[in-house]
């Protein structure tokens, strides 16, 4: 199990934060998972990140999330990675490191 949530959360990295691909949400995520980010606001239903997610690809399209680690243990995960972009405004707050946490049901990702 820890070796096959390591590889969702991975492509959750990949595909949908870097590349912005949110249809891939629909496969990652189950259809009651919360999406919880504190750049984007109120946690949000799968179809209810999208619009954040893509207004942030938008605001900043050069953004990039590199997976620094990912440990998981059961169906729990803690993911460590850097965020960077440059854009033109300024940005209320800096993190280079952040921490999400993920826990896997019925075969797909449920992030909070």
């Amino acid at each position: 199990m820890s070796a096959e949530l390591k590889r969702l959360v991975q492509r959750f990295y990949d595909e949908v934060l870097n590349a912005g691909r949110l249809s891939v949400l629909d496969e990652l995520l189950t259809p009651n998972a919360i999406y919880c980010n504190p750049a984007l606001g109120l946690p949000a239903s799968v179809e209810g990140a999208k619009q954040p997610l893509a207004g942030l690809r938008s605001a900043f399209p050069d953004l990039r999330y590199t997976v620094e680690n990912i440990t998981a243990d059961g169906d729990r995960v803690v993911v460590q990675f850097v965020l960077e972009g440059d854009t033109a405004r300024r940005v209320p707050w800096h993190r280079p490191h952040w921490q999400d946490r993920a826990d896997a049901r019925h075969d797909k990702l449920q992030v909070h």
